[in-house]
């Protein structure tokens, strides 16, 4: 009787696990069911706002673009081998309607140094100052020789970098050497004041030792390092009693350096990626003020593009609310597909988009990569979307951007 009874219970508490678990996959069903129809009306709108790639010639971004001081052109991560043989496209695209100065998410210095010597220097080595995913591609291999070729004539493109992180193979001891030789132009510079600064500068790249040893010596240390970077601004601005190009170029690059090594010593994660930003935007502005006719375009992964702070402020948010109007933001996004590892330089495949992003309905009606538009009902509707890393997310994505171009299949990097 017992053992009946116990037996009824079971069944009893079986009966009501399946139940429940019945009820929540109803329910997650019905909710993905939900998402699924939301992502598709979204995609299905976005056909009004729509144009080809290969018409760009012919096509309204002209018209969008009119009155636009500032382009910034985006993608998922950096070893995306289709967007950036499309970005190439578009950058020349612009350049021929009138967008002559091209920023990368590059070095600040050897970027500014790379643009002097493309004028005069037989095969360029791109990669001295740019990323490899940009100097080196077999994709953005037409857009170097554009680059090139246009140096040498009266209507060079101008190219510029705005990060402050420092390459390494643009090296401590290229640094070092430029800027002793520079400072020995100051009478009153004397190379020993600056201990720390030069050690630091000796100890390979990092310098590993100033970011990474923990020790109350090694605080002295970085802090002395950091004083030292501050008074040697301090120095040059001394010595003139007015500012010249060079000066502030080389103020600019020291306070780059300073913010760097900061950065690289204090801070982690979400706190260094918004330090960055704030430089970029700032490298950005300076060079953009010695160029006030010009129009601009700026090439970056869409992470540091967003208009909005919902990912935090980065270069975007702050260049938005400075030119408004004046921007047009265009992001990437894709299907499927597969990129290049650019710290291992391994080809790995990207997910497919789920059932539940607007990815998936757009691979159904478009074979060729597509540009979309935005409009002001879209941007008060919540969408699941893959602009960062090929990742999911759920944003207000359409307050981010203008317009963004749609990949169905993503191609590694090739070099």
């Amino acid at each position: 009787m017992r053992f009946r009874y116990l037996l009824l219970i079971m069944v009893f508490l079986f009966l009501i696990v399946v139940t429940v678990f019945g009820v929540i996959t109803w329910n997650l069903n019905k909710s993905i069911e939900s998402k699924s129809t939301e992502q598709s009306i979204i995609a299905d709108s976005l056909q009004n706002y729509k144009i080809a790639f290969n018409v760009l010639e012919n096509s309204s971004l002209i018209k969008n673009l009119k009155g636009k001081k500032l382009v910034l052109l985006g993608e998922q991560q950096h070893g995306d081998g289709a967007t950036q043989a499309l970005n190439s496209e578009l950058v020349m695209f612009l350049k021929k309607n009138g967008f002559n100065v091209l920023f990368f998410e590059s070095n600040f210095y050897p970027t500014y140094r790379l643009n002097e010597s493309l004028r005069n220097v037989q095969n360029i080595d791109f990669s001295v100052a740019l990323n490899p995913f940009w100097a080196k591609s077999k994709e953005t291999k037409e857009l170097r020789q554009h680059i090139y070729q246009s140096a040498k004539t009266s209507d060079p493109f101008i190219v510029r970098g705005i990060d402050f992180q420092i390459s390494t193979i643009f090296t401590q001891k290229k640094i070092h050497e430029d800027l002793v030789r520079y400072l020995k132009t100051i009478p009153s510079f004397e190379q020993y004041h600056y201990r720390h600064f030069w050690h630091s500068l000796k100890n390979g790249y990092g310098p590993v030792l100033y970011f990474n040893s923990k020790s109350s010596k090694m605080d002295k240390n970085r802090e002395a390092c950091l004083r030292e970077i501050k008074l040697l601004i301090d120095l040059i601005n001394s010595e003139f009693t007015s500012t010249n190009g060079e000066q502030q170029l080389y103020i600019r690059y020291l306070q780059n350096i300073y913010d760097f090594y900061y950065a690289k010593m204090f801070l982690k994660g979400d706190k260094y990626n918004a330090y960055r930003d704030s430089v970029m935007f700032e490298n950005t502005i300076f060079q953009m003020e010695q160029f006030p006719d010009e129009k601009f375009v700026l090439w970056s992964a869409n992470k540091h593009i967003l208009n909005t702070s919902k990912f935090g402020k980065n270069l975007g948010y702050y260049l938005k609310n400075k030119f408004k109007d004046e921007m047009f933001t265009i992001m990437t996004t894709s299907y499927d597909g597969y990129s290049t590892n650019i710290a291992t330089s391994n080809i790995q495949r990207n997910n497919p988009a789920t059932s539940t992003t607007v990815e998936y309905f757009l691979k159904n009606n478009h074979s060729d990569a597509t540009i979309f538009y935005t409009n002001d009902a879209l941007k008060n509707k919540s969408s699941v979307m893959r602009f960062l890393g090929f990742n999911n997310l759920e944003n207000f994505w359409f307050k981010e951007f203008d317009a963004f171009i749609f990949i169905p299949h993503m191609t590694p990097t090739h070099y």
